[in-house]
């Protein structure tokens, strides 16, 4: 920080000091440097804007009033350039450490997130949707008519076992109109062995149907997962016609037989962006 030109004292020695209110400058914006609270640093930033219209001020009194007018008049502009110099400098350092503390934060943010989706998708890793059946069908008796529905599905005998339920229960809300979609089923088996296989009984039929009412079984994932699965949509309706082997991978990869040779891919974008070469005649 630069001070005052050195002054000599009475004994014609010459030493280096500052104004008072150099000292005040220099300790309100030390003090925003070190204090992160927004309060503080917008009183110090007001002080230091009271300091600069002070020296501004000064300078035009010392100009009309001072015999010594030149001199006085430099010496308050360097004050007051010193004074906006500390301000841009203290604002640029503030900005440049803000922007990498929010460059970290949105790191770390974007990675919880993803720790957080994997965690639920675990959680729902054994988890099976029906939608389609009708509000009232099981009677008061969820797993037992569950139980006739999976053996539906993967065609057992009376006398089969079947796949162990740990818990099962329709979508959290008020019962629907009966004019209204029938609210999903949620299944959680015991092993995830059953659960596979059932998703993939239900893949072989052509349709599913109970008592003439078509359902439909589904994997249970999270949220995020599905929002990313649906952004697909057009891109699978458009290779369905096709006759290529195609499908989605978790949690939301594309991939896609194309004359023997398999291609994934990351997202919708760059899934559309390549097939669109390789495919031009259905994109």
């Amino acid at each position: 920080m630069a001070g005052k030109p050195a002054k000599p004292n009475d004994n014609g020695a010459r030493k280096d000091f500052m104004e008072p209110e150099d000292y005040f400058m220099a300790a309100a914006v030390l003090s925003a440097r070190q204090s992160r609270d927004p309060s503080t640093q917008v009183c110090v930033c007001v002080c230091v804007c009271v300091c600069v219209c002070v020296c501004v001020c000064v300078c035009f009194t010392a100009l009309k009033s001072s015999t010594n007018t030149d001199k006085e008049f430099q010496k308050y502009l360097r004050k007051f350039i010193q004074a906006e110099c500390w301000c841009v400098l203290d604002n640029d350092c503030q900005a440049s450490t803000d922007g990498a503390t929010v460059k970290q934060l949105s790191k770390d943010v974007k990675l919880l997130r993803e720790r957080v989706i994997n965690l639920e998708s675990r959680g729902k890793r054994n988890n099976i949707r029906i939608s389609g059946l009708k509000e009232g069908a099981e009677a008061g008796d969820l797993v037992s008519f569950l139980n006739k529905i999976i053996r539906y599905i993967l065609d057992l005998k009376e006398s089969d076992p079947l796949p162990e339920i740990d818990q099962a229960h329709r979508a959290l809300g008020p019962k629907p109109n009966p004019d209204k979609p029938p609210r999903t089923i949620i299944v959680r088996l015991l092993r995830w062995g059953d659960r596979q296989s059932i998703l993939q009984a239900s893949r072989n039929k052509q349709a599913l149907l109970f008592e003439g009412q078509r359902f439909f079984v589904r994997q249970d994932l999270a949220m995020e997962i599905q929002n990313q699965r649906a952004a697909y949509k057009d891109i699978i309706e458009k290779v369905k016609n096709t006759g290529l082997r195609f499908g989605l991978l978790h949690p939301a990869r594309f991939v896609i037989t194309i004359e023997g040779e398999t291609f994934k891919y990351e997202s919708p974008e760059a899934t559309l962006r390549d097939l669109k070469v390789k495919l031009p005649d259905v994109f």
